[in-house]
């Protein structure tokens, strides 16, 4: 954009000087005439300058507006990518409150009667713990590996990080049997069919055990981004 004001104005200056210096009045012109060629070719130079600044100045509002524009876009860049960081980081954390009092929950309704109400309880406990289970993952896995929050060198560097994976290993391996038994369970109810519920007692331990890695993995995850455990 700077340019063609650049060459615009140049070239009016050289044509106004041009005219200027055609009117410098020739040996034996009247000395009137040769005052009124100094008098054009000052005025000339001081258009020509005029000119010259004005391209100039032309030239530093477009540079300083696309600088500005640069600096705007980036600026607006950085708030997306904080604000996304955030969001991500609520929903980690909200995952987290729906998945300690479901899977709570579910272990209790192992241990009450499995009748048509309790077996709803728990299905309705177990869905909850299953999306939950799901959406801390992916947030986790995000907050990780998309650099939205400390970048992948930080956590691939931390004891913790390490050791907070093998607990969530830890927890999928436990909830094997439950989510395959509790799967079984719906499908025969939904033929009509009363499900042999004689595994309650050892879903009831599993399930519980699962709960006791979670809250484990909170404090290891506290730990982990203070930066305890970060290798050199």
């Amino acid at each position: 954009m700077p340019q063609p004001f650049g060459t615009l104005t140049s070239y009016l200056a050289e044509e106004v000087w041009a005219w200027a210096v055609s009117g410098w009045s020739a040996p034996g012109q009247p000395e009137s005439q040769g005052w009124a060629a100094s008098a054009t070719s000052a005025t000339a130079m001081t258009l020509s300058t005029v000119f010259v600044y004005r391209s100039l100045f032309i030239e530093g509002l477009l540079v300083g507006g696309c600088m500005a524009r640069i600096s705007y876009r980036t600026g607006r860049r950085a708030r997306l990518g904080a604000m996304l960081a955030a969001v991500v980081s609520a929903l980690h954390v909200l995952a987290l409150a729906l998945g300690l009092p479901s899977v709570f929950l579910r272990g209790r309704a192992l241990r009450g009667p499995l009748d048509a109400a309790g077996l709803r309880r728990l299905f309705a406990a177990d869905s909850v713990w299953g999306l939950a289970a799901l959406l801390w993952i992916v947030t986790g896995l995000l907050r990780a590996f998309a650099g939205l929050e400390k970048g992948t060198g930080f956590y691939l560097r931390s004891t913790f990080f390490w050791l907070k994976l093998g607990l969530v290993a830890a927890v999928f391996v436990l909830e094997l049997r439950p989510m395959l038994t509790l799967l079984r369970w719906r499908r025969q109810l939904a033929r009509g069919v009363s499900p042999d519920t004689s595994s309650a007692r050892a879903l009831h331990t599993l399930t519980h055990a699962e709960l006791a890695l979670v809250v484990v993995i909170v404090f290891v995850a506290s730990l982990m981004a203070r930066g305890f455990g970060l290798r050199p």
